[in-house]
Parts: structure tokens; C-alpha cells; sequence
């Protein structure tokens, strides 16, 4: 399953970042590479690149201010899904 984010629309100061994109997504490649989410203890959201075979690493970091929803698989004990 891929990681999908809700980013929040307002706070950025005008040229700051690309005002139009307030999405991302992380798709997974089917036996190759999957994508997963945590939280470290800051509120902020962390993507984790896991390639298959091979240990898994954050890809991206989310501030806790700039994220609202995260849908995906949870990296963590037990692999359990959420949203």
C-alpha cells in the first residue's frame, strides 16, 4: 500500500514552496519498494522507504504543523494498517 498526505493549506509565506500542491504520494512498486508512515515522539510524520530485501530508511519528514491526514501502512511493531 502507498502513503498518501494531507497537507495543511495555509502558513506558508508566499514564495516559500509551491502553493498549489497540497497532496503527496508515495506508491509503492509492486516487489520492489513499499512505503510506510511512523510518528516520531514531535508530532512529525515520517515516510519510510522500505526496498524489498533491504533494511528500511526515512525517506521524508512532515513537521507536526504542516500535516492534517496520513493514509497508508504503519511502520512499526505489529505492521498494523491505519489512516
Amino acid at each position: 500500500m502507498s502513503v498518501f498526505i494531507k497537507l495543511v493549506e495555509v502558513g506558508d509565506p508566499d514564495g516559500y514552496t509551491d502553493r498549489t500542491i497540497w497532496d503527496v504520494a508515495y506508491e509503492d512498486v509492486a516487489n520492489e519498494l513499499s512505503y510506510a508512515y511512523d510518528l516520531h515522539p514531535s508530532g512529525a510524520l515520517r515516510v519510510v522507504r522500505v526496498p524489498a530485501g533491504l533494511p528500511a530508511a526515512v525517506e521524508s519528514v512532515f513537521g507536526p504543523g504542516v500535516w492534517f491526514r496520513v493514509q497508508g501502512r504503519w511502520h512499526g511493531a505489529g505492521g498494523s494498517d491505519a489512516s
